[in-house]
C-alpha cells in the first residue's frame, strides 16, 4: 500500500499478516492458535471479529488491550524500541508516518501487480477495503479518496454468514483454484 524507508516498520507491516496467522489459524499440531497456547488469549478469534473491527470503532480499552498483546508478543520475540503503552505508541505511528512514507515507484509498480493478478473486480474491493483502514496521510500519499462504498458489502457479507450463504459470495470473489483452501481455514464459531 505504501513504501516505507525503515526495515522496523515493514516488520510491523508484517505484524498485520500475522494477526490473522496467531489469532484466527487454529495450528494443526497445538490444536489452538498460537497466542492461545502462549497463553495470551483464551479463544479463538474468527474473521467476523476483524470484519467487525473495520465495521466500528474500537473502545479506548479495546484499543488499550489489542496494543498490550501485540506488545507482549513484540517483546517475547525480542524486538527493541517497543512503546510502553497505547499513548506512546501513537506518537510513534504519527512520527513514522509522517516522516518515513513516500509514495515510490515501488508503491506505483505493486499496485500495477495487483490490478494485474487480482483482475478489475478483486482490484477495486482491495482498493475500497484499503480505504477503510489506511491512515489518511497514506492516503493522501496515493491519492485514496476518503469515502468506500464497501460498508454496505461487509453488511451483506457478515448478514450472509448468519443465515449460512456466505459461501454464495465467496465464490463470486474467490478463484475457484483457491476455493477449497480457503474454505479449510473457515473456523466455525461454537
Amino acid at each position: 500500500m505504501y513504501h516505507s524507508k525503515k526495515i522496523d516498520n515493514h516488520r510491523h507491516a508484517v505484524a498485520l499478516h500475522y494477526m490473522f496467522y496467531n489469532f484466527c489459524r487454529i495450528h494443526q499440531t497445538l490444536r489452538v492458535t498460537p497466542v492461545m497456547d502462549a497463553g495470551l488469549t483464551d479463544h479463538v478469534r474468527n474473521l467476523e471479529d476483524l470484519v467487525e473491527l473495520l465495521e466500528r470503532k474500537m473502545t479506548d480499552p479495546e484499543k488499550e488491550e489489542l496494543f498490550n498483546v501485540f506488545n507482549r508478543v513484540g517483546l517475547r520475540m525480542g524486538l527493541k524500541g517497543l512503546p510502553r503503552n497505547y499513548t506512546e505508541w501513537i506518537i510513534m505511528r504519527d512520527d513514522h508516518l509522517h516522516k518515513d512514507l513516500v509514495l515510490s515507484d515501488l508503491t506505483i509498480d505493486l499496485f500495477k501487480q495487483y490490478r494485474k493478478h487480482l483482475g478489475w473486480m478483486r482490484y477495486k474491493l482491495l482498493i475500497e477495503s484499503q480505504k477503510l483502514v489506511v491512515p489518511s496521510h497514506a492516503k493522501q500519499l496515493l491519492k485514496m479518496e476518503s469515502v468506500s462504498w464497501i460498508s454496505p458489502i461487509l453488511f451483506l457479507y457478515k448478514l450472509s454468514r448468519k443465515i449460512k450463504l456466505d459461501w454464495f459470495l465467496k465464490s463470486l470473489v474467490l478463484p475457484k483454484e483457491y476455493q477449497k483452501q480457503i474454505k479449510e481455514l473457515d473456523i466455525i464459531s461454537p
